[in-house]
Formats: structure tokens, C-alpha cells, sequence
């Protein structure tokens, strides 16, 4: 039978710990004492740095999202670099700061990061003149778009989808949220927008352009984070997430441990996921 084991970026990782229970799968340090088995299947949560444990021990076993995929994924300047090089749609972005004022001038709103490895928002200065241009590492131009989809692909497929959409009022309340000015190109959680799936179904050209992004940045599996224009059916890659967040049961733990099991060669059973968890899971395969 097939061993999996869970490299995670950190211990602490909820989402590989809600992986790694559900497969009764030890997860491993990458400097200690795991040696990998013949015929092992390794599923990289999130780690990017370098793993002394996987080089010693056999050398026939699978890992599934190598650690310098990883660590490409997790900068910005190497994803979008990939991202152009294997013409997928993507941001258009700058690494020059008179390149960036130069769009500002042509009227286009501008995304200042002082840091390239950032997530929810944090490193971004956002610029709507000239003037408001700081120095960075990377320069992203607003796309404009109606919807931001978050694409979950896992060898080669789709497996989950869903939509950032702005929160209710009472939603806000409950939560202490204010919007702001920056609310409309900045979404995240603090800015009152979270993710959805009620109703969801993400245009073909969306999902294709996922799993070409996934494919371009070596990887095998990733939640795509994509604008989408409605008007003009166009589509851009913004960032790639290799250790999307989870918990036990919920729609994206179900359909990754389906995933997984696929690959694995393991049945899934709906009844047993239903009994372990004490729920519905016909609910989470809408």
C-alpha cells in the first residue's frame, strides 16, 4: 500500500494537520528523521525551503509539489515571470518604478509591493497618481473585473471553485468591519470580502487558465487566485497558494481528500466520510 506522508510549511499548519488526520498520515520536518520508502507518495504542503530528509533514504518515491516550485509560487515576481514566459494570462506588472508612473500618468491604478512574498495585503501601497508611487520590488496594474475567483486544481483538474464577494452589512457588524476607500482593489478579509460558493460555477476560460498557471509554475497542485471581466471574457492570473487554508469537514477538505485518494488509488466513500465526520457530505458535493 501506498505511504503518504505530509511535508508541511510549518507544524502549526491547521490545513495539513485536517490533511494528514483524515489520512492517518505522519507529517514529517524536512531536516530530521524521515527517510523517504520506495514507492512513498510526499505531498508538499506549502514548504519552499531545502529538505536534507529528502535526499537521503530511496530514490524512487513522489513528491507532489517540489519545494523550489514552492518557493517560485511564493514570490510574485517569479510567478508572474513564469506566468509570461508560458503566455498564461496574468497581471501586467513592472520592475521599474518609471515604468510604473508611466501607466499611473496613462491612467491606470497602480499596486506598489515592498514585499514580494506577502499574502492578505500586507507589502501593498496602493497608487491612483503618480505621486503615489513608492519605491518597491514589484508593480502590478489594476485589472478591471467583476468577479475574483479562487481555483483550486490538483493533477491536472479542477477540484473546487469559489468567489470572493463582498460581505453583508450584518456580516460587517459582526465582525467590526469598516470598508474603505481601498475596499474595491484590495479584497480580503479585513477589507470585508470572503470566499463563496453558493451558486458558484467559474467561466471555462477561468479553469482553463488555472490549470495552465498550475501546469507553468512546475507545480501539481494550487489554488489560483483569478480576476475575471465579464464584459470582455477576459481573465488574469493574480497569485498561486500552495498550502490553501481548511478545516474538518468542509467542501475543500472533502474535495481535496477526494483528490488525494484518487491518486492515490484509495476508494472514497462518501458514507465513510459522512460517519467519520458526522455530517452530510452530499451537501459538500454540490
Amino acid at each position: 500500500m501506498t505511504r503518504l506522508r505530509i511535508l508541511p510549511y510549518a507544524m502549526n499548519s491547521l490545513s495539513s494537520k485536517a490533511i494528514s488526520k483524515h489520512f492517518n498520515a505522519k507529517r514529517v520536518y524536512p531536516n530530521r528523521n524521515y527517510r523517504p520508502r520506495t514507492g512513498d507518495v510526499v505531498l508538499n504542503w506549502g514548504f519552499r525551503g531545502v529538505a536534507p530528509a529528502l535526499e537521503s533514504g530511496s530514490d524512487n518515491f513522489t513528491i507532489l509539489n517540489k519545494p523550489i516550485a514552492v518557493d517560485r509560487a511564493s514570490d510574485k515576481v517569479a510567478t508572474l515571470r513564469l506566468l509570461k514566459q508560458n503566455n498564461v494570462a496574468h497581471v501586467d506588472f513592472f520592475l521599474n518604478k518609471d515604468d510604473a508612473i508611466k501607466s499611473c500618468e496613462e491612467g491606470n491604478i497602480i499596486y506598489c509591493r515592498t514585499i514580494t512574498r506577502g499574502k492578505e495585503g500586507k507589502g501593498i501601497v496602493l497608487a491612483r497618481k503618480p505621486e503615489e508611487i513608492v519605491d518597491a520590488k514589484l508593480y502590478t496594474k489594476y485589472f478591471e473585473n467583476d468577479k475574483e475567483y479562487r481555483i483550486h486544481v490538483f493533477n491536472g483538474k479542477v477540484i473546487d471553485e469559489v468567489q470572493k464577494k463582498s460581505m453583508s452589512e450584518e456580516r460587517m457588524r459582526e465582525k467590526g468591519i469598516i470598508k474603505t476607500d481601498d475596499s474595491k482593489y484590495i479584497r480580503n478579509l479585513k477589507k470585508a470580502w470572503s470566499f463563496c460558493r453558493q451558486g458558484v460555477d467559474a467561466e471555462d476560460v477561468v479553469k482553463e487558465t488555472a490549470i495552465k498557471a498550475v501546469d507553468a509554475l512546475g507545480l501539481d497542485f494550487g489554488a489560483v487566485d483569478i480576476a475575471y471581466n465579464s464584459e470582455t471574457d477576459e481573465c488574469k492570473v493574480l497569485e498561486i497558494n500552495t498550502a490553501a487554508g481548511m478545516k474538518r469537514p468542509s467542501t475543500t477538505h472533502l474535495r481535496y481528500v477526494r483528490a488525494i485518494s484518487e491518486y492515490l488509488g484509495i476508494p472514497f466513500s462518501t458514507e465513510e466520510y459522512n460517519k467519520r465526520y458526522n455530517c452530510n457530505a452530499e451537501n459538500y458535493l454540490v
